[in-house]
């Protein structure tokens, strides 16, 4: 190849003989060849002030060169030889074979289509009716608002007649520099997403007092409520949006816009009795305080309904994945135990499981404990035998007190069974040893050794039974 090659402004021409400046025709000897082209968009849509050409590749005789910001290209040949010139833009390619002096050509190239979309950010829906300004940015150093557009009802928008370089494409009133994308040179269309901030209004729902601490938040999905204004509801627990996301006690609202004349409610219905209102700041906190619930339980005994004093539970709230212990408590007199400051929620005291639920006021649930059975076998100290037909006053500690149950009578074998008769706790016999009764318990069996009055004067008299039918006293005196 023999040649020399320009691409700037001013035009200056090198090499061969009689080499001169300016944009004319050069003076150059008779066997040079003069080509100039000069790189122009098909009709820009957008309203450019100047075009950037730089960094355009084209080929000579298959050599790449890249143009400058002026997109005019100067080549000089010092040969009669033909020669290529060829640009490939945007996949269309154009070849121009130059075998005599071309003063001055012009190349078109074909303009870039960005197709754009626009979806609200954190809910990823459709944003229709967005207005958005393109920026373009000429040779690195200016940015120029060349175009707004505004996406459809389904968000999209196309851009038509851009050139190769670099852009932003932003909301309006709302242009960052560094948000910039380049359309190279073989893009003919470019896809892109714009993210858009909708407006914003978060409810916060708490309890006014909780067992667990301030701002525990309230489970929104057990909740109906909804968002009106002029009676028109927007959002609500029974209709699904794509315009809201509940994230425990946090409803997000999108794009619900202010009323000039009658303003936005939140209303919370039939929470334990009462309806809760709330006027509503869009697009900024709502905090919702609702008051907490009580949990009364109580426990009585199959035999008599006789209270379950002192039992022993423990209360568990689902936490999403497992039963939690938040809590032991035991029965008072009234085999009752009484929690305030609950969540809504499911609940299992020891194995048994349900669920206050938002309409509550205090919640009640009863338990029924099967009565005991005791099973009493008396026998004499001195021979092990059967203790029978004697009466036993049978006692329970309650509260500190020794509460008569009831007087019972041995059987033949020295036995006092009492089924299903009594509950878990404290008993003793007469003066003999206390013995305990188990929640666990099904059959309590206990054995107890009377001591008769003849085995404790065994050093005053002697008791001799020589017949089955007599009986002698011999008194040692």
């Amino acid at each position: 190849l023999s040649m020399f090659l320009i691409s700037s402004v001013p035009n200056v021409l090198a090499g061969g003989k009689g080499k001169g400046k300016g944009k004319g025709k050069p003076e150059k000897p008779s066997d040079d060849i003069f080509a100039e082209f000069v790189l122009q968009y098909n009709v820009p849509d957008a309203d450019f002030n100047t075009i950037d050409f730089s960094g355009i590749s084209y080929l000579v005789d298959n050599v790449e060169f890249f143009t400058d910001a002026s997109g005019i290209i100067n080549l000089v040949f010092n040969d009669i030889l033909s020669h290529n010139f060829t640009i490939l833009f945007g996949g269309v390619s154009q070849t121009i074979i130059i075998t005599e002096t071309i003063t001055s050509q012009d190349v078109m190239l074909s303009t870039k289509t960005i197709d754009l979309s626009t979806v609200f950010d954190e809910i990823f829906i459709i944003a229709g009716g967005i207005d958005v300004e393109i920026w373009y940015n000429y040779a690195g150093t200016s940015w120029d608002l060349i175009q707004v557009s505004t996406t459809n009802v389904d968000g999209d928008a196309s851009i038509l007649g851009l050139v190769k370089g670099t852009f932003v494409i932003s909301e309006v009133g709302l242009f960052n520099s560094l948000n910039n994308f380049t359309l190279d040179q073989p893009t003919t269309l470019y896809t892109t997403q714009l993210i858009i901030q909708p407006i914003k209004t978060v409810f916060d729902l708490d309890y006014v007092t909780s067992i667990f601490g301030a701002d525990y938040p309230v489970n929104i999905s057990g909740l109906v409520w909804d968002i009106t204004s002029d009676g028109t509801s927007a959002f609500s627990s029974s209709t699904w949006s794509d315009g809201f996301i509940i994230n425990g006690g946090i409803v997000s609202v999108y794009n619900l816009f202010p009323s000039m004349v009658i303003p936005w409610i939140f209303t919370v219905f039939n929470y334990g009795g009462i309806s809760y209102v709330s006027d509503v700041v869009i697009g900024g906190f709502n905090e919702v305080e609702l008051p907490s619930k009580v949990l009364e339980a109580t426990w009585l005994y199959s035999y008599d309904n006789a209270p379950a004093v002192g039992f022993d539970v423990i209360l568990s709230l689902f936490n999403g994945t497992d039963f939690e212990e938040i809590g032991s408590y035991t029965t008072d007199l009234n085999g009752k135990i009484t929690v305030s400051n609950l969540p809504i929620g499911q609940y299992k005291l020891n194995g048994d499981e349900f669920d206050i639920i938002a309409t509550d006021l205090i919640h009640t649930e009863s338990y029924i404990l099967e009565s005991k059975s005791l099973e009493a076998t008396f026998a004499w100290n001195s021979d092990d035998s059967a203790v029978v037909g004697l009466d036993f006053e049978l006692f329970n500690y309650n509260t500190g007190t020794w509460i008569l149950v009831g007087v019972f009578t041995t059987d033949l074998n020295g036995l006092i069974n009492l089924t299903s008769m009594l509950q878990a706790g404290t008993y003793k016999f007469d003066d003999y040893s206390t013995f305990e009764i188990l929640e666990s318990d099904t059959v309590k069996v206990i054995q107890i050794s009377v001591e008769s009055i003849l085995d404790g004067l065994k050093g005053f008299f002697t008791y001799i039974q020589r017949e089955p039918e007599y009986s002698f006293l011999f008194f040692n005196l």
